[in-house]
């Protein structure tokens, strides 16, 4: 079949006042897209109960799981890094700092008491009279996700704390903090390399559009803005 004909791949245009209009595929293709994508779907997957024969959401989560572990592995292989409690404090205190940064944005944009309705969307949470990140190494990578979501909604992409520097950042936390807990995958049901698990998690992103499509129709696309579609990340 030919993939341009198949229902669940879509283009969209996005429009550049600088640029004539493009046309990118909302679909993830580098290592990190993949991820941070199959991150995104899962708790919207489970919320919303939607089935398919393809694949479960529990399985779709194994894989996630397994496939962040082995892209952390690759990483760790390519650029001989080594994981230490005291760098992970580090990227902690560097995202702690952006995270001040984009709630000023937000200050800006909305003032201060209109902001503050608006910092958990950008994963700032209330902890001893401070809006900021809490918990342990798990419950930071989640903040930091949400906040690379939060960017994205609120249009602060391009920013000094955009993409970019959130980006790289989330993604030497990640291989980081799996690798300080010596994750390795072997007890899990899930096989595969990096690459043919990467496959599985595209085929399946597909699969969940057209799921996206049969239940919501016209606005089907705003859903998938919330499922965390629309946007390469590399």
């Amino acid at each position: 079949m030919n993939e341009n004909n198949h229902p669940a791949v879509i283009s969209l245009n996005v429009e550049d006042k600088a640029m004539p209009k493009v046309k990118t595929s909302m679909f993830a293709t580098t290592d990190a897209g993949v991820l941070y994508l199959s991150l995104s779907i899962i708790p919207k997957w489970r919320e919303s109960g939607f089935t398919s024969r393809v694949m479960t959401v529990d399985r779709f989560a194994d894989i996630t799981a397994v496939y962040q572990v082995k892209l952390a592995e690759s990483r760790k292989n390519s650029a001989d890094k080594s994981p230490t409690v005291i760098r992970l404090h580090e990227l902690i205190d560097l995202a702690k700092l952006g995270l001040s940064g984009v709630k000023k944005q937000l200050e800006i944009e909305y003032g201060y008491k209109m902001a503050v309705a608006h910092y958990a969307s950008v994963g700032a949470k209330l902890n001893n009279g401070t809006y900021t990140y809490f918990g342990g190494y798990e419950n930071i990578g989640m903040g930091i996700a949400t906040t690379i979501k939060g960017i994205i909604q609120h249009g602060y992409e391009d920013t000094k704390y955009g993409l970019t520097f959130w980006q790289e950042l989330y993604d030497e936390f990640a291989d980081l903090a799996l690798l300080n807990k010596n994750l390795t995958g072997g007890g899990s049901s899930v096989r595969g390399t990096k690459n043919e698990l990467k496959e599985e998690l595209k085929i399946m992103h597909k699969v969940i559009t057209g799921l996206l499509l049969g239940n919501f129709g016209k606005t089907w696309k705003i859903e998938a803005r919330n499922w965390g579609y629309l946007r390469e990340r590399n």
